[in-house]
């Protein structure tokens, strides 16, 4: 189990900031239309690409790690 968590903690330390940015995009979005939602789009697209690939390296590393229990 210390090996699964060894392979895995940084992409999912990545998914989580991703996931934080995420959040304070969607709360500067909700707020009256002005700078606020110009920052919530520049703060929330590499959020989404941050996400997306933490979620591919996830992928790969769990897949390393199962590849290195066979």
């Amino acid at each position: 189990m210390k090996e699964l968590w060894r392979a895995t903690r940084w992409p999912l330390s990545a998914l989580a900031v991703a996931g934080l940015l995420f959040v304070v995009a969607v709360v500067l979005d909700a707020r009256p239309p002005g700078t606020a939602h110009e920052l919530s789009l520049t703060i929330g697209a590499p959020a989404l690409l941050l996400a997306v690939l933490a979620l591919l390296w996830l992928l790969g590393a769990l897949a390393v790690h199962w590849r290195k229990l066979r």
